[in-house]
């Protein structure tokens, strides 16, 4: 499948063929905290682009805030980012990220791969 990734202003756009949009993600600043929201399917083909965004601002930011509620799916490689961006914030000094506005549907996911206990969450 041919992939594109188009940057605009904050947002992030991966696209498939015929002009599909796969994910999408935005970057805004709310308080002291840097919120990046995310909307579509976070399936294996875009988890890269997914890992590359969100690493890369944690590594600007001390605050994170993961606003799920635009996504309706999230396969392991999408898991293993969360992952491994609370490892660095864990590994780090003064870092923190938090996870808002997950659907029901996500929200099984992590009940069922035990991300409940790993991941700070903030319920609905």
């Amino acid at each position: 499948m041919q992939i594109s990734k188009i940057e605009e202003n904050n947002s992030v756009i991966i696209m498939g063929e015929n002009s599909t949009e796969l994910l999408r993600y935005s970057i805004s600043e709310k308080s002291s905290a840097t919120v990046i929201s995310v909307f579509g399917a976070i399936r294996t083909i875009v988890a890269s682009y997914f890992n590359e965004g969100l690493l890369s601002l944690l590594h600007k930011t001390d605050d994170l805030t993961v606003n799920l509620e635009g996504v309706t799916y999230i396969a392991s490689r999408g898991l293993r980012t969360l992952l491994e961006a609370q490892e660095i914030v864990d590994d780090s000094e003064g870092k923190s990220m938090k996870i808002i506005n997950v659907s029901l549907e996500v929200m099984s996911v992590f009940e069922s791969t035990g991300f409940l206990n790993v991941l700070t969450i903030e319920k609905r």
